[in-house]
C-alpha cells in the first residue's frame, strides 16, 4: 500500500465522487479507501447493489464508477428511468472478468460520451495492474481503438508473458501466462505454502492467460485454471462465451468443461436469459454456437438455463461451485 503512493499521488480528485460496487473481500475496496485519502476524492458508500433498481446509484452525481460485468450488463438491459442525469459521469471502469467486444459496445451505447473501458488487477497486487487513464489522450484513443484490451501497465509494473509449459518468454501477440514484478505485490499467503507463487526468476505467477500487443496494451483471455482440454486442444471458456453472448436472448453465459471418458472434457454452457426470452431452446443455442466456432469449441455437453450464478465473496462467478452443481445434477 505504501509503495502504491508513488503511482497515484500526482492525481488530484478533489470534487470527484467515486462509486465502486466492490465489497471488503475485494482488494479494490481498500484500494479506493487508500486512494480517497491521497487523491482527496469522495467515496459513495451504498447498500448492496439493487438489481431491481440498478440506476439508483446515479441519483447521486457520481463522476467515476467501477462495476463488475454482471452489474454493468444489468444496467445495459434495464431501461434508464426518467430523471437520471449522466452528465457528470466521466469514467466507467468494468473489471473482474474478460469482456467481449459486443458487451463493451453495449456499455458504450448505454453510456454515450463516457470513457468506458476495462481494467485488470488481481488480489495479489495492490492498486491494479493495467488500465486506460482517462486523463491521457493517448490512453483514451487506445481504449476506443482496442476494445478488447484492459489497458496499459500502471506505473511501477513490470510484465512478461511466458509459455506455461516451456517457460519460454514470449513476444507481442503471443498467448501465455502473464507474470509480474512490482513493489506492490504480496510477500506470501497467510498460513499457506506460497513457494509456487513465483517462478525461478522471482516473477509473480498471475494464473492469467493473455498477451500484449505492439503498443504494450494488455489482453486477458482467461484464467489458466479455467481452461480445459478437449482431446489435445486447450479450450478457453471466454472464446465460447463471447459467441454465446452475441445471441439476442442471452443475458450472460458461463462455459465449463464437463469430464468425458474419451475426450478429457466437453464444453457446457450455463446461460441466464434476458427477460421475455423464455421461448428460446437449448437446441437453438447449441446450433447458434456450432456454426460460429471451430469444431473443438462446440457445446458437446449441452446447454442449461439458470436463473442466476453462484458468486464468490468478491462478486465473481464461482465456477467451481457451478461445476459441483452440474456434477451433482443440481442444475
Amino acid at each position: 500500500m505504501l509503495h502504491s503512493v508513488a503511482a497515484i499521488k500526482e492525481r488530484d480528485y478533489r470534487g470527484v465522487i467515486l462509486y465502486s460496487s466492490d465489497s471488503p473481500f475485494w482488494n479494490v475496496f481498500s484500494n479506493y479507501l487508500h486512494r480517497s485519502i491521497f487523491n482527496k476524492c469522495v467515496r459513495l458508500v451504498s447498500p448492496a447493489f439493487d438489481y431491481n433498481n440498478p440506476w439508483s446509484i446515479f441519483t447521486y452525481n457520481v463522476n467515476y464508477v467501477m462495476l463488475d460485468l454482471t452489474r454493468m450488463l444489468t444496467l445495459c438491459h434495464t431501461p434508464k428511468p426518467k430523471g437520471i442525469d449522466l452528465s457528470n459521469l466521466g469514467t466507467l471502469l468494468v473489471t473482474g472478468t474478460t469482456i467481449s467486444e459486443d458487451q463493451m459496445a453495449k456499455a458504450r451505447e448505454t453510456f454515450p460520451g463516457v470513457h468506458v473501458s476495462q481494467s485488470y488487477g488481481l488480489s495479489e497486487v495492490f492498486c491494479g495492474v493495467a488500465y486506460f487513464d482517462p486523463t491521457k489522450p493517448k490512453h483514451v484513443q487506445l481504449a476506443i481503438k482496442k476494445t478488447g484490451s484492459c489497458g496499459l501497465p500502471r506505473r511501477g509494473i513490470c510484465l512478461k508473458v511466458v509459455d506455461p509449459d516451456t517457460e519460454k518468454v514470449l513476444g507481442p501477440n503471443q498467448n501465455g501466462e502473464i507474470r509480474l514484478k512490482t513493489s506492490r505485490q504480496l510477500s506470501g499467503y497467510h498460513n499457506i505454502d506460497s513457494s509456487g507463487v513465483w517462478d525461478s526468476d522471482g516473477w509473480l505467477r498471475t494464473g492469467d492467460y493473455g498477451y500484449y500487443d505492439q503498443d504494450y496494451c494488455i489482453y486477458v483471455i482467461d484464467r489458466i485454471k479455467e481452461m480445459f482440454e478437449y482431446r489435445y486442444k486447450h479450450i478457453t471458456p471466454s472464446t465460447i462465451e463471447s459467441v454465446i453472448n452475441t445471441h439476442p436472448a442471452v443475458f450472460r453465459s458461463v462455459v465449463i468443461g464437463v469430464p468425458h471418458y474419451m475426450d478429457n472434457h466437453h464444453p457446457m454452457a450455463l446461460i441466464i436469459l434476458k427477460p421475455d426470452c423464455a421461448n428460446v431452446t437449448t437446441d437453438e443455442i447449441e446450433k447458434y454456437v456450432e456454426v460460429r466456432v471451430e469444431d473443438p469449441f462446440r457445446l458437446r455437453a449441452g446447454v442449461k438455463f439458470v436463473k442466476s450464478f453462484p458468486l464468490t465473496q468478491s462478486g465473481k462467478v464461482n465456477r467451481l461451485r457451478l461445476k459441483e452443481m452440474v456434477r451433482n445434477k443440481q442444475v
